[in-house]
């Protein structure tokens, strides 16, 4: 886990190389002009009205590209965040999830996991862009910020738990997506304490390559609770954040969220990814 002082040095090694490099925008690599704040309106809040926001990624997209974005407004399913085109003024349960027990409390998506998100996301996975994680953990806090259901979370100190990855396929890729939009995360939400106790105990079949069914069955006995006995502790009558970068069906999230709450005895858990596919 990272030190303090070494994501400090991070935060300045990049303010640095800001001075002598010319900013680039991620999005489409031109060149990046701050711009005053521009207010505009969107419908963030709970669960209709529309309310104003700010410019909030300046620091790495561009106008345009930043409006290419597409937060998950409301309405949406109340259990696993899956957007509704339409209007509803009742919380309502959708297809993915109306017919199937899952085990965290709710799940919500910051953007729709098409267009730019995905290709930033994509790059951050497979491709080594891991300098996409301040971006993508501040696109992540959205849910933080514009869902009233996770207004406690700070002050509560609820637990930042990450989705972990198998030991081979960690070496593969030299790092945990999760776990670095939780550690980005806690820098904008210094409240939420860190608790990386999800293991995975076996090599599965990458969940996007699988059918729906398909994916149910190849999480079955793929986690379990670190082996340090003080872990169940961290989480034990406690609500639990699960962090990931996408969900799809919800089958990755709902398994962890089943050994935290009958192995680690955790309270409830809630699960925020930066997309909702």
């Amino acid at each position: 886990m990272p030190s303090r002082a070494t994501l400090l040095l991070q935060d300045l090694s990049e303010g640095i190389l800001g001075l002598i490099y010319p900013s680039l925008c991620v999005g489409c690599e031109g060149p990046l002009v701050k711009p005053e704040q521009t207010k505009v309106t969107v419908e963030t809040s709970w669960p209709n009205s529309p309310v104003p926001v700010y410019n909030r990624f300046t620091r790495w997209l561009c106008p345009e590209c930043e409006s290419l974005l597409e937060p998950v407004c409301p309405p949406f399913c109340s259990l696993c965040g899956n957007a509704f085109f339409g209007r509803s003024t009742v919380a309502f349960r959708c297809a993915n999830c109306s017919h199937r027990r899952l085990w965290f409390d709710f799940a919500r998506g910051a953007f729709r996991g098409e267009g730019l998100t995905r290709e930033l996301i994509h790059r951050f996975k497979y491709e080594n862009h891991l300098e996409l994680r301040g971006l993508l953990g501040t696109m992540l806090g959205e849910t933080l910020g514009n869902d009233p259901r996770l207004a406690a979370a700070e002050n509560e100190r609820w637990p930042l738990v990450p989705v972990p990855l198998h030991s081979r396929r960690f070496r593969e890729r030299g790092y945990n997506q999760a776990w670095e939009l939780c550690l980005t995360l806690r820098r904008r939400f210094p409240g939420l304490p860190l608790a990386p106790i999800l293991r995975r105990t076996r090599y599965t079949t990458m969940q996007a390559s699988l059918h729906r069914e398909d994916r149910l069955n190849n999480l079955q006995g793929a986690f379990a609770l670190s082996r340090l006995p003080w872990n169940r502790h961290r989480v034990s009558g406690r609500t639990v954040l699960l962090v990931d970068d996408v969900l799809t069906t919800g089958a990755t999230l709902s398994e962890c969220a089943r050994i935290l709450i009958e192995e680690g005895r955790a309270a409830r858990v809630i699960a925020i990814t930066l997309a909702r596919g």
